[in-house]
Parts: C-alpha cells; structure tokens; sequence
C-alpha cells in the first residue's frame, strides 16, 4: 500500500505499534497520545479501526496576532477584526 504523499494519512499495523506516513516511522501508541487521536463513533460499539488525529495547530492567523499578518491576510479578516474594536 502506497502512503499519503502529503504526509496526511498514517497507516500501519496496531498489533506492531507502528505507522508511517511515507517519510517518518512512529509508534502507534505514542502518536495517538501526543495528537489525542480518537475514534469516530467509538460509543456505538462497532469498534472501528480508524483514527483520527486533530490537527497540530488549531489557531487561526488571526488568533496568533493580527498586527503580525502580512498585509494579504489582513485584509482578508479586516471586516471581523475592525468589527471588534
């Protein structure tokens, strides 16, 4: 099976504890503890095989510091940010 080539899709073996993504090799049990990865619907008990993980950086642009943007990204969330003052 061929890999993600963005790097996005990890894929392995839960028994071996091992996932690749096609440019690293990580532990299963570890990624999942480090991304707080879960399993969609896990309560209804079909015990599904695929996880996900949320992504690393969760701040928008604006969230990190709006005086910082380039001048491009500013103008795109002019509107909300003027709207707060």
């Amino acid at each position: 099976m061929e890999s993600c080539p963005n790097g996005v899709f990890y894929f392995g073996d839960e028994n071996e504890d091992t996932v690749t993504n096609g440019s690293e090799t990580l532990g299963f049990s570890q990624l999942l503890k480090d991304r707080a990865g879960y399993r969609f619907l896990e309560e209804l008990g079909t015990k599904p095989r695929v996880y996900y993980l949320p992504p690393k950086d969760r701040q928008f642009p604006v969230e990190r510091g709006y005086d910082d943007l380039p001048e491009n990204i500013k103008e795109r969330f002019k509107d909300i940010m003027e709207a707060k003052k």
